[in-house]
């Protein structure tokens, strides 16, 4: 099941394929792919980082932390699928992912996630 979301992403419900995600294509149709994981609070704040995300030419993919980093689920085959969904993805520029090293990461001015 897929929707609009408020600031211009797709949202895709959790299933087989993955955890939920909203999806936000860039200008030209087409970007390497950025996963954004939400902090504790849930994606409802971070809607606005993954659509600038895709304005600076991403095709970016928001999911919920908590899907991905916890104990209650699988969250590395969480993340696996959705990073694979995204790769299948017709936004998507092949082979054009971008990763981090592990470790702590920048999420915003101010704010930092790290690794669990």
């Amino acid at each position: 099941m897929t929707g609009a979301c408020g600031t211009g992403g797709v949202s895709t419900a959790a299933g087989p394929d993955g955890p939920a995600q909203t999806a936000y294509t860039p200008p030209a149709g087409k970007g390497p792919i950025v996963v954004v994981l939400s902090g504790h609070s849930g994606p409802g704040l971070y809607h606005g980082y993954a659509a600038e995300l895709s304005r600076l030419g991403y095709y970016s993919v928001l999911l919920d932390g908590k899907d991905i980093l916890t104990r209650e689920q699988d969250g590395a085959g969480n993340l696996r699928k959705a990073i694979e969904r995204a790769q299948r993805s017709s936004q998507a520029v092949p082979g054009q992912g971008r990763g981090l090293p592990p470790g702590p990461l920048s999420v915003a001015p101010g704010r930092r996630v790290g690794s669990a």
